[in-house]
């Protein structure tokens, strides 16, 4: 007659079959964190950094000679914008990003996008804007596009990126990968530039603040339509990714695209949602008057002033 087991007979085969998936779910956590070590670097950028050395040149012989001297903060902001590119484009949201996780190479497009260009802009006083606008090639492109057809062209930048033939592609080379970012800042300084820093033609004046609200509705329903499509997509986009190394462990490659997706749809859309919200509320507290000064510069002048 077999022995019916007691409780003590049970408990042996529970506690090791605990030990046995602790001691798995620990090597694999050390194995993700060793993967993770590998790539998680910090590499300085030769490129963002050379052009950032350059703009910020240009910066100063523009600063030097205006006839009235800004407030300093412009140039703090500015500073910060090139800062924050060359940080972005030599931080582990770029090694990472371009090897092993999709998460990080969407955040580290949003710093381009939603941070380092806004910076940049919101740096640029009026006057320098206007000197701008004067030189041969750079004048020119600022006085077609620093408006709806900028903002508009923004969006299709945005999207034409995130075709999986082209998202491959600057993953897989590395000069297409710094055109894709150059990309980014430039078009997402389009997309900004008349948001904080208009220079509508009088002739258009009263037709402004619309066009611009109208760009920004634009750019949020671009925002959530492609980021919920990567939340939801069933089928791996970005064959790169699903062929790395699993870092971190149990972050699945159909997990890190849901996790990029849901980044760009919500944190792109409250980015946007805010800058309409600014652009209402500045065009309600001066509607009616003469100044076609609607911007989030107001916004960003007044904090400074304050401070």
């Amino acid at each position: 007659m077999s022995k019916v087991p007691g409780k003590g007979g049970w408990r042996k085969p529970v506690a090791g079959g605990l030990v046995a998936m602790v001691a798995v779910t620990a090597v694999q956590a050390g194995t993700a964190h060793g993967l993770a070590a590998q790539y998680a670097l910090w590499s300085l950028d030769l490129g963002a950094l050379v052009w950032g050395v350059v703009g910020l040149v240009a910066y100063a012989a523009l600063w030097v000679h205006l006839d009235d001297r800004p407030a300093r903060w412009h140039a703090v902001i500015f500073v910060t914008g090139v800062a924050a590119t060359v940080v972005t484009l030599s931080s582990p949201l770029d090694t990472m990003g371009e090897t092993v996780l999709l998460t990080m190479h969407m955040l580290e497009h949003m710093a381009l996008t939603l941070v380092a260009a806004l910076l940049l802009v919101i740096g640029t006083p009026a006057d320098m804007l206007q000197q701008v606008r004067r030189l041969p090639v750079i004048g020119f492109i600022v006085e077609r596009f620093w408006n709806l057809r900028g903002m508009v062209l923004y969006n299709v930048v945005i999207l034409g990126w995130h075709v999986p033939f082209m998202y491959e592609a600057a993953l897989r080379n590395e000069a297409v990968h710094d055109f894709e970012h150059l990309c980014f800042l430039l078009f997402g300084m389009l997309f900004w530039g008349p948001v904080v820093r208009p220079i509508t033609p009088a002739r258009r004046r009263a037709g402004a603040p619309l066009r611009r609200l109208s760009g920004v509705f634009l750019a949020l329903l671009v925002n959530t339509i492609l980021g919920s499509y990567i939340f939801f997509a069933q089928r791996v986009l970005y064959p790169t990714y699903a062929a790395a190394p699993r870092v971190w462990g149990l972050i699945d490659v159909h997990t890190d695209q849901s996790i990029a997706g849901g980044c760009l749809w919500v944190m792109g859309d409250m980015a946007y949602i805010i800058a309409a919200g600014v652009l209402v509320a500045a065009w309600m507290q001066r509607h009616g008057g003469a100044t076609d000064e609607l911007s989030l510069d107001r916004a960003v002048r007044g904090g400074a002033e304050g401070a």
